[in-house]
């Protein structure tokens, strides 16, 4: 997992270790809830011994492409280890529509209604994150004709790399309180958003298989 934080376009600082060790601590673990029976007060161990044992229920066993939660319905489901290994790269949306700092604000909003998204990423010359804007933002910007994107956009962001978990980008949501992320190559470079949308989504139809963003 790589977490990256980008200030005016620099990256500021990494996460190493620590946000790998968070994840492991926040994942869920089997735990055993089965209630083992005990000898009633009173009873004999003759009374015991006479009594008729009681049949045991046959275990339900899935079937390969089943897990247990689906037997009942007879849907299929994908493997939970499958969803674990499940990565930025097969939920992100690409390729990422952009804007430039020292464009209008109403340009910003022409490309969330042309392409029906709500959020942009905003890059430098080299393709590198600059920060994210929402349509919520660009509501309160009361003249988008006169208004710059760099007056409202906070040139701090967050964007992780293409190889990320998904749990672990589930942890990164809920620890920075951020609505997107951007997803960047080895170079820095923008090669992808993901929204808690995306996310959602994932828990309903699988992986992303949108191309546009």
């Amino acid at each position: 997992m790589t977490l990256l934080m980008f200030n005016n376009g620099t990256e500021a600082a990494q996460s190493d270790k620590q946000e790998r060790t968070q994840a492991r601590d926040t994942s869920i673990k089997q735990l055993d809830f089965s209630v083992r029976s005990k000898p009633a007060l009173g009873h004999t161990l003759a009374d015991l011994s006479q009594a008729t044992p009681t049949a045991k229920k046959k275990a339900t066993i899935a079937s390969p492409n089943q897990t247990l939660s689906y037997i009942n319905t007879g849907k299929v489901a994908d493997s939970l280890d499958n969803r674990r290994r499940l990565r930025a790269s097969h939920v992100m949306t690409t390729p990422v529509i952009t804007a430039m700092a020292h464009e209008l604000v109403s340009h910003a909003k022409t490309l969330m209604h042309e392409n029906d998204i709500s959020h942009i990423v905003i890059i430098n010359t080299e393709q590198k994150p600059l920060g994210l804007i929402n349509a919520i933002e660009l509501l309160g910007v009361e003249s988008p004709q006169s208004s710059f994107i760099h007056s409202i956009v906070d040139l701090k962001v967050l964007a992780v790399s293409d190889d990320t978990l998904v749990r672990d980008i589930a942890l990164i949501f809920m620890k920075y309180k951020t609505s997107a992320i951007s997803v960047v190559d080895q170079q820095h470079t923008v090669i992808g958003i993901i929204t808690r949308s995306d996310l959602l989504s994932l828990l309903v139809s699988g992986p992303n298989q949108r191309i546009k963003a």
